[in-house]
């Protein structure tokens, strides 16, 4: 599976596609499109600048720091990078799991649940504009995004995942979900849903 990721992110038709832009990962920098999305799908302990350390020492094999790794042209070079390559990975690991592993079953069936939840966002005018406000007597008003996912329960596995606008409801979003379903599933959601 990790050779597959590493073909795909490799694969110049996959960088043509999630690029912001043609001239997006066309010149020699440090964030290749490879070097961005490795870091980006590794989970973030630390600092950014202590996480951008390591992660060149590693590929260096030594203690050297690179020092055009800053923070800054790491932002820069994230904002090149649609998140559509991001769900296609997730749904072709999701599909390669399914496909070649014995995964766990209830009496034949896959049991996933469905739940939704709200997520707080920076306040700004892009997240506003996408997201919506929400507003409270204390507080005035905030960004929140309305967040669904659909969750394998006995291989706790995430299958499929959405974000919205504030107003999506629970019942919209997973009708976006139903496509990852089959017809073999048990579905497992709150009062709410039906």
């Amino acid at each position: 599976m990790i050779n597959k990721i590493k073909k795909r992110i490799s694969c110049d038709a996959f960088i043509e596609k999630h690029r912001i832009s043609q001239k997006a990962f066309t010149r020699k920098r440090v964030f290749t499109f490879q070097i961005l999305f490795s870091i980006l799908i590794n989970i973030l302990k630390s600092c950014l600048s202590t996480e951008l350390d390591n992660f060149f020492k590693f590929l260096s094999n030594s203690t050297y720091l690179v020092s055009e790794a800053t923070d800054g042209a790491f932002s820069k070079a994230r904002k090149k990078l649609k998140e559509t390559a991001f769900v296609e990975l997730f749904q072709i690991i999701t599909s390669d799991f399914y496909n070649h592993f014995d995964y766990k079953r209830w009496h034949g069936h896959r049991l996933i649940a469905c739940d939704g939840t709200k997520l707080n966002l920076p306040r700004n005018a892009a997240t506003t504009k996408a997201f919506g406000k929400s507003s409270n007597q204390q507080q005035g008003f905030y960004v929140q995004a309305q967040v669904s996912t659909l969750y394998d329960v006995l291989n706790e596995f995430i299958i499929d995942a959405h974000i919205d606008h504030i107003k999506a409801g629970e019942h919209t979003q997973l009708g976006k979900h139903l496509p990852f379903l089959q017809p073999t599933d048990i579905l497992l959601a709150d009062r709410g849903y039906p």
